[in-house]
């Protein structure tokens, strides 16, 4: 247990050395353009295809037959019920952002955040982000219906589908890794977090707990403590070829395979990492009888 330990640490301390050397050198870039609605960031994006990279379409429920989640990049990958990859040319991309407008959804009543309680409560859900200006919209159930939204969803999944034939899944988390590592599969899809909280009792002055995240090719570095919980430090975009090297070293370090619970020679720390579906999620802990004949050689002293 302590050898596979070993190797989950190996693979956060390379993690660690990413966030570490890169993390907290540059912030993503600002929104190129600064409209004065989302209608305008829409048209905008429309228009610009550099805006339009910054775009980010997330919609989930019932959204045509066989369809319960779409996920849409302004580069134009996408993701279908949340397990296959495919491609969207700009052109039906741009068809998607004229959808947006044409329907008005910019001036559509927005729920700011999803509402706290069981999660069930949301039906339909559409999320529009382009930089750092998002718009979201929700149906929720035993609340009246949206038609407007369920609409826009069916007409957006239509829109798309005919591209998803040509898309890719993966069987397994292993397979998944490699296939971003050499570049079938986009930077996007990779999921990875690392977490090392703080722990009571630790030395004055001490940095304490850190949290590093890659999510949709953007990462960020966090400090943490279980006191005053995850503090954001900084975030960039990856490259595509520095989310390959960490696809690369996940799959070299095996870590589609790693034990939900492992044991290290010291500290504490998780590790989660996700893609199409697969998932692998470790806890790693201080082997207890270590410590313990540690703890009782000291006292011996």
């Amino acid at each position: 247990m302590l050898k596979r330990g070993a190797a989950v640490l190996a693979t956060v301390v390379g993690f660690v050395l990413l966030g570490c050397s890169t993390g907290l050198q540059r912030q993503p870039p600002e929104s190129l353009v600064k409209p004065r609605s989302f209608h305008e960031f829409l048209e905008e994006a429309r228009r610009n295809a550099e805006v339009r990279r910054q775009l980010v379409l997330e919609a989930e429920g019932h959204l045509a037959e066989g369809i319960t989640s779409l996920l849409v990049f302004g580069d134009g990958v996408a993701v279908l019920n949340g397990v296959r990859q495919f491609r969207v040319p700009d052109n039906s991309v741009v068809a998607l952002v004229e959808l947006l407008i044409t329907r008005g959804v910019a001036s559509w009543p927005e729920e700011s955040s999803v509402p706290e309680g069981n999660a069930l409560e949301i039906h339909r859900r559409l999320l529009i982000t382009i930089g750092e200006a998002s718009h979201r919209v929700i149906e929720r159930n035993k609340r009246p219906t949206r038609p407007s939204l369920q609409r826009l969803l069916h007409d957006m999944a239509e829109l798309v589908r005919p591209f998803s034939a040509a898309g890719v899944e993966v069987s397994s988390l292993a397979e998944g890794l490699r296939m971003v590592a050499d570049g079938t599969l986009a930077p996007h899809v990779l999921t990875v977090n690392a977490l090392a909280p703080g722990m009571p009792g630790a030395e004055e002055g001490a940095l304490g707990g850190w949290q590093l995240t890659l999510y949709r090719n953007l990462l960020g570095v966090s400090s943490y403590s279980l006191k005053d919980g995850v503090r954001p430090l900084s975030r960039r975009p990856l490259s595509a070829a520095e989310v390959a090297a960490l696809a690369q070293m996940l799959a070299e370090g095996d870590a589609a395979s790693f034990p939900a619970q492992v044991h290290v020679e010291r500290g504490h720390f998780q590790l989660v990492v996700e893609l199409l579906g697969r998932r692998v999620s470790v806890q790693a802990r201080q082997f207890a009888g270590q410590g313990a004949a540690a703890g009782a050689e000291a006292r011996g002293k």
